[in-house]
């Protein structure tokens, strides 16, 4: 077996952590994921949110590891347009850090499963 190289290591972490959030969501239900626990605490959907668009972000910034070029997904698949998200700050590399409570909270999430 060979060893792994560095991308390989992070795009199999990334891989991990998706499976992982993805199981998180599903045993959330919509009322638990959208809930803002306080003005300054963001919800369980937003943290998702969150946390999927960053590991997007950096799996694009991988060197690629097959054949194929990275993308992000979140562009590739069209989501900001789907979601309703076009025209809205979506903070720092479009991932949400430095948006603040209030825009945070003013995203268009949709609704779990999506």
């Amino acid at each position: 077996m060979a060893i792994p190289t560095g991308p390989e290591i992070i795009l199999f972490r990334l891989q991990r952590l998706n499976g992982q959030l993805l199981a998180t969501a599903g045993q959330l239900t919509e009322k638990e994921a959208s809930t803002w626990p306080a003005s300054t605490a963001p919800s369980c959907k937003w943290h998702l949110w969150h946390m999927g668009r960053w590991a997007d972000y950096v799996q694009a910034l991988l060197p690629p590891v097959g054949l194929e070029e990275n993308c992000e997904i979140w562009e590739s698949e069209k989501f900001r347009e789907k979601w309703g998200f076009t025209g809205i700050d979506l903070g720092m590399w479009g991932a949400g850090s430095g948006l603040g409570n209030e825009n945070g909270r003013a995203l268009p999430l949709p609704n779990l499963p999506e």
